[in-house]
């Protein structure tokens, strides 16, 4: 991944002129924006890079448009508001499977209504015509970040479904290599589904620690679950009338339950805390290959330009224990 944003010459010169508050200022509103931008992308593309539902998939039915304007209403089980606020003029494509819908150009986000699950484009006429015309009669049909299909990381969501071959070692010949799924019942997720979808794993060989990542509205359901098992811990915030974290025993260690707004609604994910890594060449730094420090000036422009870079990538050795809850419907 590579990130870049410019600022001009005059901010760094009211510096140079002894306004240096004012270039503090406008310099560390850049960097911190660019690193909370590819931070979240990061993430997203740790969850569900490469997923078949990308990130979000779209219900049949679920596209309207006229002309170059393409209106998309997600389920609430593909929705994660994380991922869309914030994205207006972001660029996606639409795929089902391997094929692009959008061929004549991009599609770009418009306007995000989180409260309906709403998301509006503007596209090419062409490509409005082409996705409605699919998603009226198929269910398969979802959204990802342009130029990401078959370029980006095999994520979390997309390693615990596969059941070809993932990183080179084919599934169907190690039973080590395949993840786990528990069905949630289109109904609330509970201390007890945790426990029924957890012990999946167990069988397996999980053992240990484990996070659990849950949607906001999930983690509210279970923040009023008053099963057994919950661990409350004296002179922290966990309590009963409300907490920042909510641990459980199972049979192999704890579960840590964290509310992650960058994962969908319908979906929940467990994994051990150790032996799922990131790993690549690089973390995110303003550090360029070959020495550069990501500072440059923009030629034939009054200004400098600050470049992130990263070139990373989920992995785990340890596909037999991981779990993906699906079906959550919170009420």
């Amino acid at each position: 991944m590579l990130l870049r944003a410019q600022i001009g010459y005059d901010a760094f010169a009211r510096a140079e002129g002894g306004d240096k508050v004012a270039f503090k200022d406008a310099s560390e509103l850049v960097v911190e924006d660019l690193l909370e931008s590819i931070t979240k992308r990061l993430e997203i593309s740790t969850l569900y890079g490469s997923s078949p539902t990308g990130i979000g998939g779209i219900p049949m039915g679920g596209a309207s448009g006229a002309s170059t304007t393409l209106t998309l209403v997600l389920s609430p089980a593909q929705w994660a508001t994380g991922i869309w606020v914030g994205s207006e003029n972001a660029q996606v494509d639409i795929y089902h499977s391997s094929t692009k819908l959008n061929t004549m150009a991009p599609f770009v986000v418009t306007t995000v209504s989180p409260d309906t699950y709403t998301l509006t484009f503007t596209g090419n006429a062409t490509d409005v015509s082409a996705v409605v015309t699919y998603v009226t009669s198929n269910n398969d049909a979802y959204i990802v970040f342009t130029g990401s299909f078959g370029n980006e990381m095999i994520g979390i969501d997309s390693a615990v479904l596969n059941t070809g071959t993932l990183w080179n070692i084919p599934s169907s010949s190690y039973t080590l290599w395949t993840g786990n799924q528990y069905n949630s019942g289109n109904a609330n997720l509970t201390m007890g589904k945790l426990q029924s979808a957890i012990q999946k794993a167990v069988q397996k060989g999980l053992d240990g620690d484990v996070n659990v990542v849950v949607n906001p509205a999930t983690w509210a359901t279970l923040n009023t679950d008053l099963a057994a098992l919950r661990r409350f811990v004296e002179d922290s915030t966990e309590g009963e009338l409300g907490v920042e974290s909510i641990k459980y025993l199972y049979s192999g260690g704890k579960m840590d339950i964290v509310s992650y707004n960058l994962c969908k609604e319908g979906e929940c994910f467990i994994f051990p805390k150790k032996g799922v890594n990131r790993i690549g060449a690089a973390d995110i730094g303003f550090k360029l290959p070959g020495g550069d420090n990501g500072f440059l000036h923009v030629p034939d422009k009054m200004g400098y330009e600050f470049r992130l870079f990263s070139s990373q990538a989920f992995f785990t050795p340890f596909i037999a224990k991981l779990v993906k809850v699906y079906s959550i419907v919170n009420s």
